[in-house]
């Protein structure tokens, strides 16, 4: 892999002013970058750091990043006595590399700053922010055995399906998050972009507006609101967060299979969905009464809109659940 490096240090040509004496430092700066390949579709990718991203598609060829740095304790940093009198010029808010191979931009930004970032990208940019999260499949009840028996100690087990709404949506969501790879907080904000997005913030609120490729987006504390302008592919795609409503907006002519998972709130359509039943079972013969528990910590709803089509998963632990079809 071909790799460039540039550390923009922040020190020459800022605008700086001071916040507080002795406290924090804001840099500000902006920069035009190339990808690699300007004639393909390229990739963003932010690897790490703290503070709210927007991004927003334009008809251009080169990414133009807006960064506005708080640096703490820039002027004299208090835990080494060997630097009472200088002036930090290490981790100045983030720096930037491009990788040929994968025609890609990535930004790194320090863990211990914050810096948000205002970002133009090309329309068909894809977009990588945090860790690598799965594409799960939307999981259909597991079936009955052949000998109609549920042992509630096996793993496909009706009684495992109920706790899995818990621990399922929770793995889903922390599994995002390596100890580099997700993002440390700050709400993500994404419009008229139409390659694929994944995007992984700890805490924040995560806004998905005029898009068309697919996306996996995962919050910890915070509300999802995605609006799809249309969908191309059938690809998987995954919603997830533990504490906040998720608000999904799929074009009217989506073909889509969709289960939508909560433990502390309610699920909500206005498409005409064909839900996918749990296969009855005879209570004299087949322990049926287990069927009646799995609603006891909370809703596991797979519906078809369309015929069904994608696999989607959709899940929270506290809030509530908005499939609206688009107008």
């Amino acid at each position: 892999m071909k790799t460039f490096i540039r550390q923009m240090t922040f020190t020459l040509f800022l605008g700086i002013f001071s916040l507080s004496v002795g406290a924090d430092t804001t840099y500000s700066n902006r920069e035009e970058v190339d990808f690699p390949k300007p004639s393909k579709p390229g990739l963003l990718r932010i690897i790490s750091g703290e503070g709210d991203i927007i991004v927003e598609g334009y008809d251009g060829q080169g990414v133009i990043i807006e960064a506005n740095s708080s640096i703490k304790n820039a002027q004299n940093p208090p835990e080494d006595e060997k630097a009472k009198g200088m002036k930090r010029i290490s981790g100045f808010g983030l720096s930037i590399s491009s990788s040929e191979e994968e025609n890609a931009v990535v930004i790194t930004r320090s863990m211990r700053d914050t810096s948000d970032l205002f970002i133009r990208v090309p329309f068909s940019t894809s977009l990588q922010f945090g860790g690598g999260a799965a594409r799960p499949a939307a999981r259909v009840a597991p079936p009955v055995p052949p000998d109609g028996q549920l042992d509630p100690m096996a793993p496909d087990s009706y009684i495992d399906m109920v706790f899995e709404n818990i621990g399922g949506i929770l793995e889903n969501v922390i599994s995002s998050f390596g100890p580099f790879g997700g993002m440390s907080g700050g709400d993500i904000t994404i419009s008229n972009v139409s390659g694929e997005i994944e995007v992984n913030t700890r805490e924040g609120d995560i806004t998905l507006n005029h898009i068309s490729g697919e996306v996996v987006a995962h919050s910890i504390d915070g509300d999802l609101l995605i609006v799809f302008k249309k969908l191309t592919k059938k690809e998987p795609m995954a919603f997830s967060t533990i504490d906040g409503d998720i608000d999904v907006t799929f074009p009217a002519d989506t073909q889509a299979t969709i289960s939508a998972k909560n433990v502390d709130g309610e699920i909500y359509t206005d498409f005409d969905m064909d839900i996918i039943h749990v296969k009855e079972i005879d209570a004299d013969r087949n322990r049926g009464w287990r069927n009646g528990l799995t609603g006891m910590f909370g809703n596991t709803v797979t519906g078809k809109i369309n015929g069904g089509g994608a696999d989607i998963l959709i899940s929270t632990v506290d809030g509530n659940i908005y499939i609206r079809k688009g107008k």
